[in-house]
């Protein structure tokens, strides 16, 4: 016994005839060739104003990068601008290679949404900051007692006031809900369709809340022209056009929807 597996070493020794297990480098080569030109012809499907889609090899798989055209928020020169890089698997469903495009689109609109969006011309929550010293900013003062907005409607328009978006307009003006003085406001897109509904702010919001509130009143319409716009084969994946939520039901109740089935 002994000597049969020494003549089988030495006889691999010499022919190297005994394959190890797995694939050899050309051909896992060849596979995320393949897989890369699988996974393009999917990405050449998808569409979204006048993006692009970059796929370039990372370890056994691929990124996946949002390209496009912007307005350098610093320079004001329109550049080529990228989203940041998404991991995709060789082994990645064509659902996932749709869906972490549609990821790529919403993150890096985001970021371009937080840099056009200011306070009395500050980006207060724009995506380049320093986070070291925000925090520490944050840890001197934790403890403290927050100082009480002056309850007016007043000083809540001349916050909004200060608030700015790309060329978009801003309406407000005195609002009263239950009996309760405040104010409304309501964005209005270069298109002049103004947004769903105008929302109510109590005299008493705190200047963070103004700001939030207005930033995602635009980050919801941002929000729904990016998923209209974004396409696939042509369609929009996720239209607000009526009757299509009454064929998504269809198709999940025939088990055509979810691919995971």
């Amino acid at each position: 016994m002994v000597g049969h597996l020494i003549a089988i070493l030495i006889f691999t020794f010499f022919t190297g005839s005994v394959r190890a297990e797995g694939p050899t480098p050309a051909e896992q080569r060849a596979r995320l060739e393949q897989k890369r030109a699988e996974f393009r012809a999917i990405l050449n499907e998808v569409t979204f104003r006048d993006w692009s889609f970059r796929l370039e090899p990372l370890g056994d798989g691929f990124f996946l990068q949002a390209r496009f055209t912007e307005k350098n928020h610093v320079t004001g020169k329109e550049e080529p601008q990228g989203g940041r890089k998404w991991y995709v698997s060789s082994w990645s469903v064509p659902n996932e290679i749709v869906q972490t495009a549609l990821k790529a689109v919403v993150t890096a609109a985001e970021h371009e949404t937080r840099e056009n969006f200011t306070v009395n011309g500050h980006a207060v929550l724009g995506p380049h900051f320093n986070h070291d010293a925000w925090a520490k900013t944050l840890a001197k003062m934790a403890g403290r007692e927050p100082v009480a907005p002056v309850p007016t409607v007043e000083r809540v328009l001349k916050s909004l006031s200060g608030v700015k978006y790309r060329d978009w307009k801003l309406e407000t003006g005195e609002m009263s809900r239950a009996g309760e003085r405040g104010a409304y406001f309501q964005f209005i897109p270069p298109d002049g369709r103004p947004m769903s509904a105008a929302r109510y702010l109590p005299a008493t919001a705190t200047e963070e809340e103004i700001a939030h509130a207005t930033f995602n009143a635009v980050m919801e319409e941002e929000g729904a022209k990016i998923r209209e716009t974004f396409a696939y084969q042509g369609r929009s994946l996720f239209s607000r056009s009526a009757g299509c939520m009454n064929l998504m039901i269809e198709l999940i109740e025939q088990g055509k929807f979810d691919t995971r089935h």
